[in-house]
C-alpha cells in the first residue's frame, strides 16, 4: 500500500481508533481509509505484478487465532460505521443489536451448526465469532461517545465559569 502526501493533506490519515496496538487486535483503518478514498472520488491501483513477501509467525496460523481475528473484524466492522444518527432521539444500536442478536445470528449459528464440510464449518463459525464482535461492540461504541459528549460539556462549562470568574 503506498499513497502520495498530498492524498493524506486532503482526507486525512488512518483512523486512529482503528488499527492494531498492544492492547487490541482491531485491524481495518486500510481498508477504511480505501473506502473513503473512493467516496472522495479517488481511485485505487491494484498492481497483480507487484511481488510481497509477508512472513506470517506460526501463532497467526492457528484456529484461536483466525477465530480473535474475526470476532476483532466485527469490532472493527461496527467501528467504521459508528457514526450513524439516532432514529427519533434513540441509539441506533439499540435496533442493531436485537436484528443481530434474532435474526443474523440464528442464520449465521444454523449454517455453522450444519455445515458438512469441515473447512466451510470452521469458516462459518468464524462468521459467528464476527457477529459476536458486532454484538460487543455496539454498546461500547454508543458509550464512549456518551462519555465523549459529557467530557466536552463539562469543559465548555468550565470554559465558561472561568470566563465568568475572570470577568468579575
Amino acid at each position: 500500500m503506498a499513497f502520495r502526501a498530498e492524498i493524506f493533506r486532503k482526507h486525512g490519515g488512518f483512523r486512529t481508533d482503528l488499527g492494531r496496538s498492544a492492547e487490541s487486535m482491531l485491524g481495518n483503518e486500510d481498508t477504511e481509509l480505501g473506502r473513503r478514498l473512493l467516496a472522495g472520488g479517488e481511485r485505487l491501483w491494484f498492481e497483480p505484478l507487484a511481488i510481497v513477501y509477508h512472513g506470517i509467525p506460526e501463532n497467526r496460523l492457528t484456529k484461536s487465532y483466525f477465530l480473535g481475528f474475526w470476532f476483532n473484524y466485527g469490532r472493527a466492522a461496527v467501528r467504521e460505521h459508528a457514526n450513524r444518527s439516532n432514529v427519533w432521539k434513540i441509539p441506533r444500536w439499540c435496533f442493531s443489536v436485537p436484528i443481530i442478536i434474532f435474526n443474523v445470528l440464528p442464520a449465521r449459528l444454523r449454517l455453522w451448526l450444519f455445515a458438512r464440510d469441515p473447512k466451510r464449518r470452521f469458516f462459518f463459525k468464524c462468521t459467528v465469532w464476527r457477529t459476536f464482535g458486532e454484538i460487543f461492540e455496539l454498546p461500547r461504541i454508543w458509550l464512549e461517545t456518551k462519555r465523549r459528549l459529557k467530557r466536552r460539556t463539562s469543559e465548555s462549562s468550565e470554559l465558561r465559569s472561568s470566563d465568568v470568574t475572570l470577568g468579575e
